[in-house]
């Protein structure tokens, strides 16, 4: 039983359908477990953070920690995703496929999933294997979201509420990513539900998907040695570990402590960032008493897997999207062709006509003027906002006192023409990091 810290006490049921369905099969010992888990890590970062995703709900619940959080892969198929999540699902269940909770299935019953599993990870089948339209589907999406940012169930009119969950970690996996899904729907995803989704892009089939670190040929004959392993060798973690946390009792403040002490290895960062690197800091803590345990062998590669992890997270966080990158290059690139963005005095009209834009001269270095559906020829409509604001925040795009635009007051310019201004030297610079 734990919960001891928390208002409500949570009884782990061996009886409740959804436990007895996913706890059905049990194979192998936890020694040769810990053997398939030290290989697997040392070959994949991905395969560290969807394993260690998967034992910190019942840390979390021992210390009172209710509100969870979600790991989603975001990649091209046949990276290894759904392998990835598998073998986070081989702590405490049959690491099979068709084990995999579905996303395809009515809202209210994604609710009720979520309230039976408290203090376990929950991992989803691909998040586009949904035979519903855009807008149930994406309702389906924002109760996932709320649930998990704040440790409730958002539920219609007429429906019976549900139990909240507490200290529930989603393993999610698509094709591409979540910001991405509520764009095509015209839709925006609610406040805290990005620091709340550790979103990690998976690298592309030819590089080794998820075993990158390796290689594409090393890869393939990683990927079968887990299958082989994963399936004489499941589900016995689940019960070691609670063991050991009910044995070594661990505190709240331990694990914040041991967050703290990742979060130093991290670099400054500011408060944003800081609330991201959260669910890190918790998985760390969770390498640490897994390793007190005797559940794995080598904390350092966890930690280590964590750090190189982290960064393309965070990129993924602040829009820095391989398409996105992309558009910038472009963007960059055209910037140097006067033909498209000629360059201007003040009091000398432009030598192109009505241009989409220019480069100017200005007191504090060069300034890209670009008219909005110009940008937006760039940055497609849904990623256009979110787009001006990464860029915004790089200290790229000068936002005036309302709005994006202003005008250019410019010779052989309308004055009613609406620009977006740009630091060029600061998207020169901001590119080169990127290249």
């Amino acid at each position: 039983m734990f919960g001891a810290e928390l208002k409500e006490r949570i009884e782990f049921s061996a009886t409740a359908p959804s436990v007895k369905r996913r706890a059905r099969t049990q194979a192998g010992t936890v020694a040769r477990h810990r053997k398939v888990v030290d290989r697997a890590v040392r070959d994949s970062d991905i395969l560290a953070v969807t394993y260690l995703a998967a034992l910190a709900p019942p840390l979390m619940m021992r210390v009172g920690e209710v509100q969870g959080f979600a790991v989603h892969l975001v990649g091209e198929s046949t990276t290894g995703k759904t392998l990835a999540l598998r073998f986070g699902q081989s702590v405490f269940a049959s690491p099979v496929e068709a084990d995999l909770a579905t996303f395809d299935q009515a809202p209210q019953a994604i609710s009720t999933t979520l309230s039976a599993m408290s203090g376990t990870a929950i991992a989803f089948k691909d998040l586009k294997a949904d035979s519903d339209p855009g807008k149930v589907h994406m309702e389906k999406l924002q109760r996932l979201m709320f649930a998990v940012h704040s440790g409730d169930v958002r539920h219609r009119s007429g429906e019976l509420p549900l139990t909240p969950p507490q200290a529930c970690v989603l393993l999610l996996s698509d094709e591409v990513s979540l910001t991405a899904r509520f764009d095509a729907q015209g839709k925006a995803t609610e406040g805290g539900t990005h620091v709340r989704v550790v979103e990690i892009p998976v690298p592309r089939r030819k590089a080794g998907g998820v075993f990158a670190k390796i290689g594409k040929r090393a890869g393939k004959k990683a990927a079968n040695a887990l299958e082989v392993g994963l399936r004489k060798n499941h589900g016995t973690a689940f019960g070691f570990w609670i063991d050991a946390l009910v044995r070594h009792n661990p505190t709240r403040g331990q694990v914040a402590a041991l967050g703290e002490k990742f979060f130093a290895s991290l670099g400054d960062l500011d408060v944003y960032d800081t609330r991201f690197a959260r669910p890190f800091g918790l998985l760390a803590a969770t390498a640490h008493l897994a390793k007190q345990a005797g559940l794995i062998t080598c904390e350092k590669r966890f930690l280590a897997a964590l750090r190189r992890v982290f960064p393309k997270a965070l990129a993924q966080l602040h829009g820095l999207t391989p398409g996105f990158v992309q558009s910038l290059k472009k963007l960059n690139a055209a910037t140097r062709d006067t033909s498209i963005f000629p360059r201007a005095v003040v009091g000398i009209p432009v030598s192109v006509d009505q241009p989409v834009g220019f480069v100017r001269k200005e007191r504090k270095g060069r300034v890209l003027y670009i008219r909005p559906e110009a940008f937006m020829r760039y940055f497609a409509a849904g990623a256009n906002e979110r787009a001006k604001e990464i860029l915004h925040r790089a200290g790229i795009v000068i936002k005036p006192a309302t709005g994006w635009t202003a005008s250019a007051q410019q010779a052989g310019i309308a004055k009613e023409s609406r620009y977006i201004k740009l630091k060029l030297s600061a998207l020169r610079a901001y590119v080169a990091k990127l290249v």
